[in-house]
């Protein structure tokens, strides 16, 4: 890891300069945000000119990894899905732009699974993991064929729940430094040494850091559906390739919450006509309640603290002795 310490270092101020020049002025008017339907909620109104899509720089992280670790299957893996799910977004975003909404919630799932279906085919051909096994902790259940199906559903959901998530300053991007932080813990305490998933863990949070001194309340830009999505794909990427996918659901627990808030209430209002006296996602709620935006990232923030800790507990209990 030290043998890459200059690296981190340039990798961290070249970040903070191409989100320094993403600010200059023909840049942020060509990105700038559109309104949406929540912004009379909260400072929302406020945020209708600031500059989105600045999640087209995480793209640097995925081919730094490649750069410093070559072609291989792992480093090509994350490289396709997190690029094809931040192209997803990048569509998106352009979409909104051009047409003042964007495009339909089934289109988009439906090209998005079919390129991460693509991009886990081809890690098939490098290692055989057409069919395989989900763990959890040292207890495998074989899922035989329905494997490539379950790692499409793992990156494409994940995707969506960050997307969802990032509704006000900061909080995407701090509560994905505080997943990847989580994972690297586990690697760190288990003693299991990867040095590509190592690396990719600590790119992204080098970007990410550069990031939020931009989007910290009151943010100067946003990362967008390109930057949310991007983050879902390369984030979960890195766990199913730590066999850790299903402890994404406990150490990504604010973004399952989020999640879940959308999905309870469109339940309610499909099946029993009933709309919950919440905005969804979650969020949005605290900010009905007077709650200011940096409160509630520090807010979750600690919850995603405590999701890591429930995260390590649970992990070294499955673990055989």
């Amino acid at each position: 890891m030290f043998s890459f310490f200059y690296v981190f270092v340039a990798l961290y101020f070249f970040s903070l300069l191409l989100f320094q020049i993403f600010l200059l002025p023909r840049i942020r008017n060509f990105f700038s945000s559109r309104p949406r339907e929540f912004l009379t909620i909260g400072d929302h109104a406020k945020k209708n000119r600031i500059p989105s899509s600045a999640g087209l720089l995480f793209f640097l992280a995925p081919v730094v990894l490649l750069f410093c670790h070559g072609i291989t299957m792992e480093t090509l893996f994350i490289f396709f899905s997190s690029i094809f799910s931040g192209l997803i977004g990048w569509w998106d975003d352009m979409y909104k732009r051009i047409h003042g909404k964007g495009i339909s919630v089934k289109e988009k799932f439906f090209v998005h699974a079919l390129l991460i279906f693509c991009a886990v085919i081809m890690r098939s051909f490098f290692d055989g993991s057409s069919t395989g096994s989900i763990w959890f902790g040292d207890f495998p259940l074989y899922l035989s064929i329905f494997y490539i199906p379950w790692v499409v559903f793992v990156i494409v959901s994940t995707t969506h729940a960050i997307n969802l998530t990032d509704g006000i300053d900061g909080l995407a991007a701090s509560q994905s430094i505080i997943t990847l932080s989580g994972l690297y813990g586990v690697m760190f305490f288990a003693r299991i040494e990867n040095g590509v998933i190592e690396d990719a863990i600590l790119f992204m949070i080098i970007i990410l850091a550069a990031f939020l001194k931009f989007n910290w309340n009151p943010a100067k830009m946003f990362m967008g559906d390109t930057g949310a999505l991007f983050l879902g794909g390369y984030i979960s990427t890195l766990f199913i390739l730590q066999r850790m996918e299903l402890f994404l659901i406990i150490s990504g627990g604010v973004f399952v919450l989020e999640t879940l808030s959308v999905i309870i209430q469109y339940s309610s209002v499909k099946f029993f006509k009933y709309r919950l006296p919440i905005i969804t996602p979650f969020h949005h709620t605290l900010e009905k309640w007077k709650i200011k935006e940096k409160k509630i990232v520090y807010l979750f923030a600690i919850t995603g603290v405590i999701c890591q800790w429930i995260f390590y507990g649970i992990y070294f209990a499955t673990m055989k002795i």
